[in-house]
């Protein structure tokens, strides 16, 4: 009897010592994986002093957070198709990072750096909730490996396609959670999630719609289960809450919504959608920022490679392996079947909307190709890992994780964006502008030449931004147009400020 209890005992002792190794072994994998945002975020935060202003899409991202806080923005930023994205969540995440010292350009991308961080630590928490212990380090790993090769500097981009992507594979992996029999708190989360993801692009929209389908009828299955109208009270009023500027827009303003739903031409895009999907779904958590990169959307990628065309089909194989285990492992084939047809709905929309197809419009489900990766290796690794020692697949995971996290890490590019998008004459034009601020009247309406060779939109927008910071402006035209609706002047206003170009002048008639 003795030495019946002494041998459970040394047993329960075993156990206790391989649970505690266990748990070290998930933090430490969680800490890599939040390891190359740190230095990222320390980064940006050592460039908050920087008063330079960039050019284009981020020039019109700091006009929309002053006209958000001015109550002013009720959309978000401005489309190509004429409209605005659906919300202003992008500017009140931006809003935020008022609060940090500098009144520089980086607390933009500070607030982007945060938002990828606060949708990965979701995402790893219902990993943790809905995967085994060995398959939760498995997918941490490949989380890992995607944010490795994805090129961790993208992280740091505010521009709203970057930045819905991680809302996008957070929602994907809420509705799977609560469609897999998650409590009530993952619908509150997916509405909420589905609701950041869509006011940040609508290129996002496809996906949710899709989520909520399945969300709903998981609803109804559970219609008579405890707890279900507290629940509904719950997210409705947040639904609402999210949704309330845009409905005030739609009611009393522009109503941007209306023409979001109605505004884009249908035709056939120009330019090869299908090129981009097969890398996209092919090289899943691979080098997609050369294909998705801000500073080459435009460039065409070429011809798909054998080696591309290989990864595709072993993204679909390793979905097919997914889709034969769906029993044993729901949440897995659940997050898999949302992320592919999220991907196959958003490129027949884009491949039936007249115009030319860019690349950056696929980057708000960009995300969607990992988590398609990311369950594939983790129902694999589960059906070999029974195969192997019992501590051999957490070592490798945390090894292979550590070791990209730390490439990701040491690969932070220290030059700010910033310098990659603006100009000697833009600084030059911002500084006179800064120089003579006393100078300018009380109201300026701007004139945007945009003829020949002349000063163009997207090189106008820094001087706006110095001019806001001076006096009330109001703009014509395009420009104003981008620089949102709390800038955007009558069409019979007569303008005071003209911006040209002919050796960048920018000047108030005598």
């Amino acid at each position: 009897m003795e030495s019946q209890c002494h041998a459970t005992t040394v047993d329960g002792a075993v156990k206790s010592r391989a649970n505690d190794w266990g748990r070290v072994l998930r933090w430490s994998i969680v800490i890599v994986l939040f390891l190359p945002f740190v230095v990222l975020l320390i980064q940006q935060l050592t460039e908050l002093s920087d008063r330079r202003l960039p050019c284009c899409d981020y020039s019109a991202l700091e006009l929309g957070t002053r006209a958000f806080l001015r109550g002013e923005q009720l959309t978000g930023m401005y489309s190509r198709e004429g409209w605005r994205h659906p919300g202003p969540i992008t500017f009140a995440w931006s809003s935020l990072a008022r609060v940090l010292p500098g009144n520089g350009f980086a607390e933009h991308q500070v607030a982007a750096v945060a938002v990828h961080m606060a949708a990965l630590a979701m995402v790893v928490w219902a990993f943790r909730k809905r995967l085994t212990s060995m398959a939760f380090m498995v997918a941490i790993a490949a989380l890992v490996a995607f944010v490795w090769r994805f090129d961790i500097d993208h992280f740091r981009e505010p521009w709203n396609p970057f930045t819905a992507m991680s809302w996008a594979m957070l929602a994907v992996v809420l509705a799977a959670g609560f469609a897999t029999s998650g409590g009530w708190a993952w619908l509150t989360g997916f509405v909420v999630i589905g609701s950041f993801a869509v006011q940040t692009h609508v290129g996002t929209a496809p996906l949710v719609v899709i989520a909520s389908l399945i969300v709903l009828r998981e609803v109804r299955r559970r219609w008579r289960h405890d707890g279900r109208r507290s629940a509904l009270a719950r997210t409705t009023v947040l639904g609402l809450l999210i949704w309330l500027l845009p409905l005030i827009d739609l009611v009393r303003g522009d109503g941007n919504l209306f023409d979001v739903a109605t505004g884009t031409d249908r035709g056939w895009a120009s330019g090869d959608v299908w090129n981009t999907v097969i890398r996209l779904i092919g090289l899943g958590p691979s080098a997609m920022g050369r294909y998705f990169g801000p500073s080459s959307p435009y460039i065409e990628a070429g011809d798909v490679g054998v080696f591309e065309i290989l990864m595709f089909v072993l993204a679909v194989s390793l979905s097919w392996m997914v889709w034969r285990a769906r029993h044993r492992a729901p949440f897995a084939f659940m997050v898999t079947v949302l992320s592919w047809a999220g991907v196959a709905v958003t490129v027949v929309l884009i491949q039936t909307t007249s115009g030319p197809f860019y690349r950056y419009l696929l980057l708000p489900v960009a995300g969607l190709s990992a988590l398609i990766w990311i369950m594939g290796v983790v129902v694999v690794v589960e059906s070999v890992a029974s195969r192997a020692p019992r501590s051999l697949v957490p070592a490798l995971a945390t090894s292979i994780a550590a070791l990209l996290g730390v490439l990701a890490a040491v690969g932070v590019d220290s030059e700010h964006l910033v310098g990659r998008y603006g100009d000697a004459d833009i600084d030059r034009a911002v500084n006179e502008v800064r120089e003579n601020c006393d100078d300018l009247p009380d109201e300026l309406v701007v004139q945007v030449s945009d003829a020949g060779d002349e000063i163009a939109w997207s090189d106008a927008m820094p001087v706006i931004v110095a001019l806001d910071r001076c006096t009330s402006v109001t703009v014509m035209g395009i420009t104003g147009f981008i620089a949102g609706p709390g800038f955007e002047a009558d069409d019979d206003v007569v303008p005071n400020f003209f911006i040209e170009g002919l050796g960048w002048s920018a000047y108030a008639p005598d």
